[in-house]
């Protein structure tokens, strides 16, 4: 199995507004993505890992 390098995808100087979440930070990791909100992290597993996103694309990906 490849090794996977943890990236961070989106970082904001002020928190970004999404529904009820105030996102910080957007990283690909091993297991999907983690969004660091204000409330602490939430990991989407099993999202297909692709070489970029959009910033759209992985906010939809939030639970409302």
């Amino acid at each position: 199995m490849a090794e996977f390098e943890r990236k961070v995808l989106f970082e904001y100087n002020e928190p970004k507004e999404v529904g009820t979440h105030k996102v910080k930070r957007i990283k690909q990791v091993p297991k999907g993505i983690r969004f660091r909100t204000e409330d602490g992290p939430i990991l989407i597993e099993n999202v297909e890992k692709k070489d970029s996103y959009t910033e759209e694309e992985l906010l939809a990906l939030l639970p409302q």
